[in-house]
Order: structure tokens, then sequence, then C-alpha cells
């Protein structure tokens, strides 16, 4: 180490204590628009944040001062040891630990007195401070008349972008050009198949890291930032890799012979998709869930390979089995593998919202109230509150939703949200609409009002749909006739025929099978016209009912059933009729698993006779007595 004058320290000590006493300002003047957490951080008057800053200090020194008169000190020069203080440093810095800041200035220039320590750490601290100054500056710094202005426009509820979103979206933007950046840089003495090669890998690899952006644009603004954030850390992480030991693990790689040129290319593949299917195509960012994940993250688009054997050290077998990695993950892409993705990422940030207080919640709705619909009213993107109604269906069969008990306090979340407890996700859904509806609503143009009334009604039809699920799943017959019976009139109100024929055909099917309403049941199917009643799915459902009307051991029975099971709707029948009303968006993939279940119940309790009670709860209808199975 280098002993120099402490000058430079003192310089780079005073904008590290500005930084610190501009995040403890922030911290004070968050509001009910915008917060953030700044660990370490505390809401205090100025005249404490001195003392406050100066016992942190004081406390950090003693800390790293007791460590560096124990512990050696590793050389900076180490590629290892410098990339390691920079991400420290860098994190420090962004994440605003005030005294953190302060205080390394100020012990790595008396204490250690090296330059190269000043700036691998130092100075990263300072940069993703001002990073976050620069990112929360416009939204918490406003004079009192922007801010009257911005809530004249928006409201207290609804949150337009601020400059970290764009910022944000910049940084995955930048880090996606990466690799091709990266090739241009690094020359290699390749032969032209080779160097042909090398490009469009990179290329390949580039336009899928691209591609994340578009598939998660109609996604709320947290799942945007959340994936953003996967990308820039997988990157990152592949590039330090590749840039620290890349040329003894591309050296490793080479000696294996089978695991380069085209062979090496097809096992590589063949890796990506069976570890793909083991991780169940979900997130791979969480290492608790197994090596296979941290796998799957190293070959997602071929990223390591890529900035190991095509960027950084290329050699002609390494770029021959990456390009063909890259192939085969570009066409994955395109077939559909990123939406499983992208959705469990957004079922994940949705499951997060039980935690939150009344007042969060707000705030969680904010940029999907913004961004989903005040931006767009005559065409508003309502796939955030589908979500929830799928997820009442899978919660109602017991499934655990992703990201549900992730460090969930109500021991209930901890476990599957099994019958009338998935109806917590549809009072949430129900609760978005409510916000679009009293905020939205009456800040958006007069002529689209009407389209947007119209699609919140359907949203709440779904919804309806979703508890009927529920109240079918915990045996609560009437209830769930209840909400048939609504969603059906929601759906007939916004021109949706087919749905509310299906709701209705559902409708009559638990009547007759599970409240003694046989003629009832009849009666509504009768009225479904002619046109519509001939869809799959109406014509299952009226098959089950004339079973059920029928004697249990006559032949008209097994006839009626044998119809049904020819019939026998699935997710794709139950999908292409409800999209025959094209003026809705589809049902949310688990919301129709979970219809289509119920048409399998309906029509097995037709098959086995049950046994019936009278509910003296239930009272009567349609002069029929309702009775309930047990």
């Amino acid at each position: 180490m280098s002993t120099i004058s402490h000058a430079p320290y003192l310089l780079a000590a005073g904008p590290a204590v500005m930084c610190g006493l501009v995040h403890r300002r922030i911290a004070e003047r968050r509001g009910p628009r915008t917060k953030i957490i700044l660990a370490l951080n505390s809401p205090t008057p100025l005249a404490t944040d001195l003392p406050v800053l100066l016992v942190a200090t004081l406390v950090y020194l003693a800390v790293l001062g007791a460590a560096h008169a124990l512990l050696p000190f590793p050389a900076v020069d180490s590629p290892i040891v410098a990339t390691v203080l920079i991400t420290i440093g860098l994190i420090v810095g962004v994440v605003g630990v005030a005294p953190l800041i302060a205080a390394s200035a100020v012990l790595f220039g008396p204490i250690l007195a090296d330059t190269d320590y000043t700036l691998a750490l130092v100075a990263p601290m300072i940069a993703g401070s001002l990073l976050l100054f620069a990112m929360v500056r416009a939204e918490r710094w406003r004079s009192q008349v922007a801010q009257m202005r911005v809530l004249a426009t928006f409201g207290p509820a609804i949150q337009p972008p601020a400059p970290s979103q764009y910022l944000s979206v910049g940084i995955a933007v930048a880090v996606s050009t990466t690799p091709v950046i990266a090739t241009a840089l690094v020359t290699a003495d390749l032969g032209l198949i080779d160097t042909l090669l090398r490009w469009i890998c990179s290329t390949l690899v580039s336009l899928q890291l691209l591609s994340w952006q578009l598939s998660a644009r109609r996604q709320h603004r947290w799942t945007r930032n959340l994936i953003n954030l996967y990308l820039t850390a997988i990157v990152a992480a592949a590039f330090g890799l590749a840039a620290v030991a890349g040329e003894t693990i591309v050296q490793f790689w080479t000696q294996q012979r089978w695991l380069t040129g085209w062979l090496g290319g097809l096992i590589l593949t063949a890796v990506a998709l069976l570890v793909w299917v083991a991780s169940r195509g979900e997130f791979a960012s969480v290492l608790i869930d197994g090596p296979p994940r941290v796998v799957r993250a190293a070959l997602t688009s071929a990223i390591l390979p890529c900035f190991l054997g095509v960027c950084l050290h290329p050699s002609g077998g390494t770029v021959v089995a990456t390009t063909i990695l890259a192939t085969a993950e570009t066409l994955t892409l395109l077939a559909g593998r990123r939406r499983s993705l992208v959705r469990a990422v957004a079922r994940t940030n949705l499951a997060y919202v039980p935690r939150f207080v009344l007042g969060t919640r707000i705030y969680f709705f904010g940029p999907w109230l913004h961004d989903a619909i005040w931006r767009r009213p005559t065409r508003p993107d309502l796939t955030l509150v589908r979500l929830y109604s799928g997820m009442a269906a899978t919660s109602a069969a017991g499934n655990m939703i992703e990201g549900q008990a992730l460090n969930a306090r109500d021991a209930n979340l901890r476990y599957p949200l099994v019958g009338v407890k998935a109806l917590l996700w549809t009072s949430i859904a129900t609760e978005a609409l409510d916000q679009a509806g009293r905020e939205v609503i009456p800040r958006v143009p007069a002529p689209a009002v009407p389209e947007l009334r119209t699609a919140l009604e359907a949203a709440r039809a779904d919804i309806d749909a979703a508890r009927a699920v529920v109240f079918c799943t915990a045996d609560r017959w009437p209830e769930a006739l209840a909400e048939l019976r609504r969603s059906a009139s929601r759906y007939q109100d916004v021109g949706a025929h087919h749905r509310a024929a299906v709701m209705q055909a559902l409708g009559a099917v638990v009547s007759a099978a599970h409240l003694a309403q046989p003629r009832s049941g009849e009666k509504i199917l009768d009225a479904i016209p002619g046109p519509i009643s001939r869809i799959p799915t109406i014509q299952y459902l009226d098959s089950v009912l004339h079973a059920h009307l029928a004697e249990p051991d006559s032949s008209e029975r097994a006839a009626r059933l044998a119809e049904a099971d020819a019939i026998s709707p699935d997710l794709t029948s139950l999908e292409t009729d409800a999209a025959r009303d094209t003026a809705l968006p589809a049902w949310d993939d688990d919301l129709t698993q979970g219809l289509s279940s119920l048409c399998r119940r309906l029509r097995g309790a037709v098959a086995v006779p049950s046994e019936t009670t009278v509910d003296l709860e239930s009272g009567t209808a349609d002069g029929e007595v309702m009775v309930r199975v047990v």
C-alpha cells in the first residue's frame, strides 16, 4: 500500500458527508405519494442530523479500524478484490446508507492512506448516492406550486412515472446492448465464419434481452422494475465473472472437446431446456430454490456463455457452441418461454400486496391506475385484476401462490388459502376497481367514460366468476349461485352474451345438482338464445342438466352423460367460447382452469347420486325448496 497526502481523502469526505445529509433530507421529505425505504435513515430534524451521522461514523470507524489492525487487508490490484469493493460501494451508495458513505471516506484516508481503496470503494459510494438523488429529486423536491399542479391533474392516488422509472428502463436497455458492445471492443483473430457467428450470437443475446422490455410493457410498473433489475443483475454478474475469471474458465471449457463446436452447442441446449423444465419455468433468481435454478439463470438467453466464449475470450469452438445455444434460446423465447416467466414475476408481485396497509395499497395501485387506465381510458388494461381472479381460483383449489409466504407475518399467508380464504384475492381486485372508479373516471375525457365503465364492469364480472369458483370449491352452493347470476347479469350488460350464457348455464346446473331446483335450471337453459346455446360449453352443461333430470338408472341418463363426455369442456373449448365475445379480453388462464374444473365437478355430481338434506337457512327459490348436497 502506498502512503500519500491525505488531501484527496478530505476532498472525498466532503461530497460523502453531503450525500449523507441529502439522503437524510430525502428520508424526511418522503410523503404518501412517493415512498422509498432508505436503510439506516430516519426522518429526524436537521438539528439532529449531524450528531446521528457522527455517532454512526464513529461506530463504523471503530469497527473497521479494529478490523484493519487485526486482519490483513488484501491488495486492490487483485481483480476480484477490486470488483468486490466496487460492488459494495455501489450497493451502499444506491441504498442510501448515509453514515457508511461518510465514514468510509474518512476511514480510508487517515487510517489506510491508500488511493486505490478510495477509488474502489468511496467513489462508487458517492456515484451511487448521486444516482439515487437524481432518481428521486424531481419527485420529492418539487415546489409547492408544482406539487399542487400534479395533485390537480392526477389526484392523491394516481401516480405518474417518476424519473427513476425512465432511468430503470434506460439502464436495462443499455445493459441489453452490452454483448454487442463488448464484441465490438474486443478483437479476436478468428476466421470469417467464426467472426460472423460471433456477431450473430451477440446480436441474438442482445435482442433477447431487449425483448424482455416489450414482454413486460403491460405489467405493473413494479413488475417491470423487478424484471429490469433481474436482467441488470444477471448481466452484471455474468460480465463480472467473465472479466475476472473468464480466461481460466474458457481455458477449461476449450479443453473439454465435447463441450465445444456443434456437439457442445447441442449439449448446452439440452441442459438449458431440461433445467428449464425442472425449474417449472419460473424466475431463476432465488438461490435457495436449488442449483437447477442457478444453472438456468446462467444459461438464460445464453448470457454467461456469450460473455465467456464469444465477447471477452472468444475461440472457434466456444463461439459455435454458444451460437447454437443462443439460437435455441431465441426460438423458445419466441415460442412463449418468457410468457410464463413474466407471469410468474407478476403473480409474485401481486401476492405481496396482502401485507400492505391501506395507505401502501393505494400507493401500489397508483402506477397501475396511471399506466393501465388513465393513459389509455378507451382501451384500459385490466390484466392486474384478471390475474387476481385467477389467483383466487388457484388458491381455492389448494395451491400456493408463489410469493404469498414471502416475509409473511400473517400465519394464514404461509399456507394455501383454501376455500373461502381465497376470497382475499378477489377483495384486492375489487379494491383496485373501486380505486379506478373513484380516481380515474372523474379525470378522463367525457367521451372515454362509457368505454371505461364498460371495461370495469366486465372486469367485475370476471371477479364474480372467480368468487363463484371459490364458493363452489368450499361447497357453499347458494353463494356460488348468487355469484354466477351476478356475473351473468354483468356480462349481459356489457354485451358479452356468450360469457353470460356460460355463467347462466353453470348456475342452472348448480341449481339442479346441488340446490334441488331442476326445473328452475331447465328454464334458465331454455331461455338461452339458439345460436349461443349451440356452443360446446353450453351443450355440455345442457347434457349434464338433462342427465340430472332423468331417472338415476335410466338409459336416458346414460345417453346424456355420454353426450357430455363426448364434448368434455377443456381449457381450449372454454377459451374459444369466451373469445366469441371479441370486445372483451380473454379470461385469465387460471380462472379458465377453475371454470373447467367446476364443469367436470358438476358432471361428477350427476353421475354419482348424492343424499340431500333440507338446508333450513336457504329458504326457497322459484317456488322450489332449496336443498344442499351433503
